[in-house]
């Protein structure tokens, strides 16, 4: 579904003195840079449409075209000249849609207003002659909107919180449709176990051992993934999360989903454990931003090394891409219940990582850098496990926050997601220095 973006000017139709200069052609401006935008938008096959267009110079103006404004998903605001844009920033801010401000040198001094604003709206500004620059600030306001185009499905056989999925469906997604662990079973019962074996032999092929799990086991864990695809399809929904620890201590669905999830997120089809919607969300935006599968980790500290560890038994093995080759992987059992099947995927050592967690109750966007330094091979804790180098684990420790989980991804996506969680409303909380 494509987005509803307002193209909006602001600027003296008629410049009588001021910057850029005496009789600037603020009609013509806009038209250019409008053009521009929209080629360039549809270079990156960016999934908007630019359905309001107009240069505005005084709230009047704003007045007669508010309700146009306001069935817009998103803005992109200029301001062309200097005069009389004050208010009409303060206006346009406060409908509290997610806003790009574009401020070219020498086009006026509205860029001081951000510095008020910021903190009462969803809004980046940028600052440059490089429309580029700007067209960089539109593929994250992009991310941001196709959030809200996303289907999540969330089984569980916990009465969920209606009052909070109203919440997070009216702020960020679509949909959370959710369902019990009979749903989850029919659809099991009704996968094609002849599949399932031609998909068991082909990751036994490729998997660098097979150490716990029965040629058995891997084929019932495969109909699990079956299970989850068709249920996506089913449901039109594009993520999905399951109660699963709660599931696998009562024995309520036939075995664990951790290799699903891992086969799932290699797909570019976010899947977070434990119901966890915080990081599905995450993981959702990670996705459409990096097109890379993240992993749902629990840090583990160690202040003798200066490490963080992250330790998860559904880690993805394309790591580097949808469409990039699969890291080196076991197969094992889920660690906690010792059964089932997970990957225990070795994760590239010297590679940046970045640390993501979005907690949607609080409203707050967390987030540290880090260095993947060894992967571990120890039996305590969840299957794949690697340690990280970080600037100050004492100081992520004692000033934690947020729920236990965070959600890792290859690459430093530092600034990007910090300009996500502005657009997003979040307040941002760097957990380390970087």
């Amino acid at each position: 579904m494509n987005k509803d973006i307002g193209l909006i000017f602001i600027g003296e139709k008629n410049l009588k003195q001021g910057w850029p200069y005496k009789g600037f052609d603020s009609i013509s401006e806009a038209e250019t840079l409008r053009d521009m935008i929209i080629s360039f938008s549809k270079k990156l096959r960016l999934a908007i449409d630019y359905n309001y267009f107009g240069v505005l110079t005084n709230k009047e103006e704003l007045g007669n075209v508010k309700d146009d404004l306001l069935a817009m998903d998103g803005f992109v605001v200029t301001y062309l000249t200097t005069g009389r844009v004050y208010d009409i920033f303060r206006e346009i801010v406060s409908l509290g849609k997610p806003t790009i401000i574009y401020a070219q040198p020498f086009s006026g001094h509205e860029w001081r207003l951000y510095s008020e604003l910021k903190d009462k709206s969803r809004s980046i500004i940028v600052a440059s002659d490089n429309i580029q620059d700007l067209i960089n600030k539109i593929k994250l306001l992009d991310v941001v909107l196709s959030l809200k185009n996303s289907r999540i499905l969330m089984f569980t056989d916990r009465i969920p919180d209606k009052k909070y999925l109203d919440e997070i469906k009216n702020s960020y997604v679509s949909e959370i449709i959710c369902l019990d662990h009979n749903v989850l079973n029919k659809y099991y019962h009704e996968t094609d176990e002849d599949q399932a074996r031609r998909h068991a032999d082909i990751i036994i092929a490729q998997a660098l051992n097979v150490i716990e799990p029965t040629y058995d086991e891997i084929i019932k864990a495969l109909r699990i993934y079956y299970a989850l695809k068709n249920a996506l399809k089913d449901y039109n929904a594009n993520a999905v999360t399951i109660d699963c620890l709660s599931m696998i201590f009562h024995k309520a669905i036939p075995t664990t989903p951790c290799i699903a999830f891992s086969l799932l997120n290699d797909e570019g089809i976010p899947a977070a454990c434990e119901a966890d919607l915080n990081s599905l969300i995450t993981m959702i935006l990670l996705r459409y931003l990096a097109d890379k599968p993240s992993f749902i980790s629990d840090p583990v500290p160690d202040f003798s090394n200066g490490y963080l560890y992250h330790a998860h038994c559904t880690s993805a093995t394309r790591l580097r891409g949808i469409n990039r080759e699969k890291k080196k992987y076991y197969l094992r059992n889920h660690a906690e219940s010792l059964s089932g099947v997970a990957v225990q995927t070795l994760w590239p050592v010297g590679s940046k990582v970045t640390s993501v967690k979005i907690e949607l109750r609080e409203r707050i966007l967390l987030l540290h850098t880090g260095e993947v330094v060894k992967n571990l091979y120890v039996n305590k804790g969840c299957r794949t496990k690697f340690a990280t180098k970080v600037s100050d684990v004492r100081r992520f420790v004692e000033e934690f926050r947020g729920g236990l989980h965070r959600v890792i991804i290859i690459g430093d996506y530092i600034e990007e997601m910090k300009e996500i969680g502005k657009l997003m409303g979040l307040k941002i909380i760097e957990e380390m220095k970087y």
